[in-house]
Order: structure tokens, then C-alpha cells, then sequence
């Protein structure tokens, strides 16, 4: 999959979010490239890559609990 394939995917699933979810995903950027320019690190794609990954696999899990237990 092309780099231009990955970001489309990683865009329509971030679009599908709900409001508080795109706000969390926000804070948590926010706080992650904040927390990298205090210890003096730069901030790379590829760390807000993963950081998005992880949140967008994180919310999946959750909703999948919740609709087990529903």
C-alpha cells in the first residue's frame, strides 16, 4: 500500500470518529508533541503516525467490548 493509500485510510477512518473521539485524538496529539518538545525531541510524521494508529486500533477495541457486552 502507497504512503498516499495509508493517509486516505487513516483520514476516512479519523472522519468516522464521533466529536468527542476526534477531540480526545486532538488532546492527544497536542499533548504528545508537547511532551517531545519539553524533553527537546522533534516531532516526526512517523510518531504522529503511530500515535493516530494506536488511538484509531484503541477505539476500535473499545467499541467491539461494548458491543459484546450490549
Amino acid at each position: 500500500m502507497s504512503i498516499t493509500e495509508q493517509y486516505d485510510s487513516m483520514l476516512s477512518k479519523v472522519q468516522k470518529l464521533s466529536s468527542y473521539e476526534k477531540e480526545k485524538l486532538l488532546m492527544d496529539i497536542i499533548l504528545d508533541i508537547y511532551s517531545s518538545h519539553v524533553f527537546g525531541m522533534e516531532y516526526t510524521a512517523e510518531m504522529l503516525n503511530k500515535l493516530i494508529n494506536q488511538f484509531l486500533d484503541r477505539t476500535e477495541e473499545l467499541r467491539n467490548e461494548a458491543n459484546q457486552i450490549a
